[in-house]
């Protein structure tokens, strides 16, 4: 039975009954409207002709509802493609689009089983958008399969099917070191067409301790961006990662300063990362006024400024240290930002609400390390290690502190030495045991779905 025409369309009925016949709906011009991009015009034609069954004007109007970026038109896409699939399947596709761009509208059930039947008739163009709903859905995929999936469509001629690739094996890093390796090779390969890459490259150039590699990347990024070949957000990223205390490897506080000025109007939270550094090294301006900057980049919504402003309140050498007032802005940081848990943490372990509080300590350092805070890792060895308020463990101590030097932690190859010296066979076997618990776990933990809080840390605003 053919489906109900969308109820968008029905409205056009009667106006096509009162129209005058010079004003007949033409096929030719509606696709003319169609292809200079002129909608009031191409819907004249092609509505009419559509509701009729028309096969040319419904794909003419998916597509070109396809090619706009709101709701309503979203919707209206998926609705004439949905129509349109019923006479060509090749529509299918264009369906599967609509129906991921629609969100939490789309139903994902439905999604899988289109993009499966597509994959299944050797729709090579379905692949890609099977492995971008597995990243963002990924308890719908089987981790086998899935990573197969990845292999293929890695392999793909066509750059913006590549790029697909390169998103997952970016969200699936931590899950498996083969998945790190072949995001590196990749963007080795694609970084000049997915700037994306750029930031990949300088987290790991940064946890293997490239330096060459590191200021060979940070040449090229330049010179591209001042050719206009690269945007802002490449920069922004690559600088944060040079300079940010949540990434494993040594920082480059001077270079990440010198990218970030390169941009010429600042985001809020650009302001906020820049004012870290200058706290952290004061002579790279010593006429910048890095509390002033955070507290502009504060009232203008930025939860990074947030989460800065509370760190700085925290050291007692600032004349506006202000415990109180740092745990509060932590905590409002803390959905967006899962490492505002190191500082709180660090405010329990050394009573700054009072007395110590070395079980709160260690209950925020572990949901830090958890999401993959290598400094968090290093705080729960160091309490383990040292008897602050926790009993030593040197089991525990060894573990956690073999995960953060895994990742790139500077100081944790220190206590494991350390520990390695005094352990026997057996509580070594141990730690190596739990270690590698903890970071099943932890791998296990990137099947669930994106959180709200973890888009909103991704672009660091209130209000994105």
């Amino acid at each position: 039975m053919k489906s109900a025409l969308p109820a968008f369309a029905l409205a056009g009925c009667a106006a096509l009954a009162a129209t005058s016949a010079w004003a007949l709906p033409d096929l030719a011009r509606g696709r003319a409207a169609a292809d200079r991009g002129d909608v009031t015009a191409a819907e004249a034609d092609l509505v009419p002709l559509a509701e009729r069954g028309y096969l040319e004007a419904q794909t003419r109007l998916a597509r070109l509802y396809g090619s706009q970026d709101t709701p309503e038109s979203i919707s209206k896409s998926v609705e004439w493609a949905r129509l349109a699939s019923e006479q060509d399947p090749a529509m299918r596709t264009v369906l599967a689009r609509g129906l991921m761009r629609m969100g939490p509208a789309g139903d994902p059930a439905e999604i899988d089983q289109l993009l499966q039947e597509l994959v299944s008739d050797n729709d090579t163009a379905a692949r890609p958008l099977q492995l971008r709903l597995y990243r963002e859905l990924p308890q719908l995929a089987d981790r086998q399969k899935v990573a197969v999936l990845a292999q293929t469509v890695a392999a793909s001629p066509i750059v913006e099917e590549r790029a697909e690739a390169i998103a997952w094996y970016r969200a699936n890093r931590e899950a498996d070191p083969g998945y790190e390796n072949a995001l590196v090779t990749m963007c080795e390969k694609d970084r000049k067409q997915v700037e994306e890459c750029y930031a990949d490259l300088s987290r790991y150039f940064r946890k293997t301790n490239d330096a060459e590699g590191q200021k060979r990347l940070r040449k090229e990024l330049v010179e591209r961006f001042e050719g206009g070949k690269v945007s802002d957000v490449a920069i922004e990223r690559v600088a944060r990662n040079l300079s940010a205390d949540d990434q494993g490897g040594k920082a480059d506080v001077p270079a990440a300063y010198a990218l970030f000025m390169k941009i010429k109007n600042p985001s809020p939270t650009v302001t906020a990362r820049k004012a870290r550094l200058l706290i952290q090294q004061p002579a790279l301006d010593p006429g910048a006024k890095p509390e002033e900057m955070l507290r502009d980049a504060y009232a203008k919504g930025s939860l990074e400024a947030a989460l800065q402003l509370g760190r700085m309140y925290m050291d007692e050498v600032n004349p506006s240290a202000d415990a109180t007032e740092a745990a509060r802005l932590l905590n409002e940081a803390l959905p967006a930002f899962p490492s505002a848990h190191v500082w709180i943490g660090r405010l329990y372990e050394r009573g700054y609400y009072g007395l110590p509080e070395p079980k709160k300590a260690l209950e925020h350092y572990l949901a830090a390390a958890r999401v993959g805070n290598p400094n968090a890792d290093y705080a729960l060895a160091r309490m383990y290690t040292v008897n602050r308020g926790v009993k030593v463990d040197p089991v525990l101590a060894y573990s956690f502190a073999s995960i953060a030097e895994s990742a790139g932690h500077v100081g944790a190859a220190e206590i494991t030495t350390q520990l390695r010296s005094t352990m026997t066979p057996q509580q070594l076997a141990r730690a190596q045991q739990i270690a590698h618990a903890e970071t099943a776990a932890r791998q296990a933990a990137l099947a669930l779905p994106q959180t709200d809080a973890a888009r909103v840390a991704a672009v660091g605003e209130k209000n994105p």
